[in-house]
């Protein structure tokens, strides 16, 4: 797939990634979800993948002015594609409420972070021209819920490297708002400049 704009759509109570960017075929290239909300998710306990937005392996794929809120797990969740450069544009969203179990239920037990920004094992994790950017990520789950994890602003985990994270507004994290989390590898080259952070947790 393509040169596929996806604009102005209400997405609500589904268990998997509301919009999905999928390398079933080889690298999809030029989507971009915009304006669009997609809201209440949760799948089986502890399972994931109850995100709102995924793109796994995925290049040129710009999330832009998307309203994200009440998923079990991240807002936002990538991978890379296996060689060169993955770019991807997230610019301008508003992510709340990831892990809120006063909505979701006592069993909507995950990730609760705004994004996680990962890949698998067989990828480089070249983000080179990938940018994060005025984006508003607030009120992830205030606890940590029995066998869940803590709610973050953003992880930049394994290899997920060169990213450019500027102009963005963390608020009220219950733990980090920014984790570079490269245990398996890398989180490298990455710049991170003039963004507000406000009550992280940790």
């Amino acid at each position: 797939a393509s040169f596929i704009t996806i604009q102005g759509f209400t997405i609500r109570c589904h268990a998997r990634p509301g919009m999905l960017v999928a390398d079933n075929y080889g690298p999809p290239r030029n989507i971009t979800f915009k304006d669009t909300r997609v809201l209440y998710n949760s799948y089986m306990t502890l399972s994931g993948p109850d995100y709102n937005i995924a793109s796994y392996a995925g290049s040129n794929i710009s999330i832009l002015g998307n309203e994200l809120g009440w998923s079990t797990s991240e807002g936002i969740h990538t991978s890379a594609i296996p060689s060169g450069p993955t770019v991807l544009t997230i610019s301008g969203n508003w992510i709340h409420h990831t892990g809120d179990q006063g909505v979701l239920g006592p069993a909507s037990v995950g990730t609760p972070s705004g994004m996680i920004l990962a890949t698998d094992p067989t990828s480089p994790g070249n983000y080179a021209g990938s940018t994060i950017e005025n984006n508003f990520i607030e009120g992830q789950a205030n606890h940590t819920p029995t066998g869940g994890s803590q709610g973050r602003g953003i992880i930049i985990e394994a290899d997920s490297n060169t990213w450019i994270i500027r102009n963005n507004v963390f608020f009220r994290s219950p733990a980090e708002c920014l984790k570079f989390d490269g245990t398996r590898v890398s989180a490298s080259g990455n710049q991170v400049y003039n963004n507000l952070f406000v009550e992280c947790g940790q």
